[in-house]
């Protein structure tokens, strides 16, 4: 999924949360990314965002697979 799927501000980033969106470059990219992007406001926040996360592979979390769990 992640090779198919980028989080654009149309797609994802402009419909979630600016918490959601610092949360998305922590993860993605790093917390000093996300520490540049915090004060900005949310449409420049989405569009930094989604640069900051191109080609990184990042998902949200119901896009990830499911861990593989050991059968019994």
């Amino acid at each position: 999924m992640a090779s198919q799927w980028e989080p654009t501000p149309t797609k994802y980033l402009g419909r979630v949360s600016k918490e959601r969106i610092l949360e998305a470059v922590r993860e993605g990219a790093s917390t000093e990314a996300a520490d540049n992007i915090a004060g900005l406001k949310k449409q420049a926040m989405a569009e930094a965002a989604a640069q900051w996360l191109k080609g990184k592979g990042w998902l949200p979390a119901i896009l990830r697979p499911a861990p593989l769990t050991e059968a019994a």
